[in-house]
């Protein structure tokens, strides 16, 4: 094994033992978030850029390592830094659902309450992102069909 896959793989072990050993999976809840929402503002209004610096630099160290808590993470961007600038921190569309979310936190009591009619909406647009590719391909297929179609009538 040469040196740089040799550091990768303990950067790897550092940051996933790191992780285990501090048990940093507790923070990654809905009611760790609530918890501590208030300090995580005050936080980003004394240190906006250094704060999102540090979050995003988070949000890329799970996402890379597939640690668990990125539904947590996005909520948290969401009840953190609003709908808008909290989707840019994560991957989208699909965090946009949970940051959608997260922006009205404030109001969620229990995990029940994530699915209500803001949330369900923004599921429902996911669910159409997902699908637009394959109704954008069956749109073209259609469209070049009936065009095929159109020249051999001509001809």
């Amino acid at each position: 094994m040469n040196a740089k896959k040799g550091a990768l793989f303990l950067l790897i072990a550092l940051v996933l033992g790191s992780f285990l050993y501090f048990d940093l999976g507790k923070y990654l809840t809905l009611e760790g978030l609530k918890a501590n929402r208030a300090i995580l503002e005050a936080l980003r209004g004394t240190h906006a850029f250094l704060f999102s610096a540090v979050f995003v630099l988070i949000y890329i160290v799970q996402t890379a390592f597939s640690l668990p808590g990125a539904a947590i993470l996005s909520l948290g961007a969401g009840a953190i830094f609003g709908v808008l600038q909290g989707t840019v921190f994560g991957i989208m569309p699909g965090s946009l659902v949970f940051v959608n979310a997260g922006a009205s936190l404030a109001a969620i009591e229990r995990v029940s309450q994530v699915a209500g009619p803001r949330v369900l909406g923004s599921f429902a647009l996911l669910g159409l992102f997902a699908l637009l590719p394959t109704i954008i391909k069956a749109v073209k297929k259609r469209r070049a069909g009936t065009i095929h179609r159109f020249d051999k009538r001509i001809t």
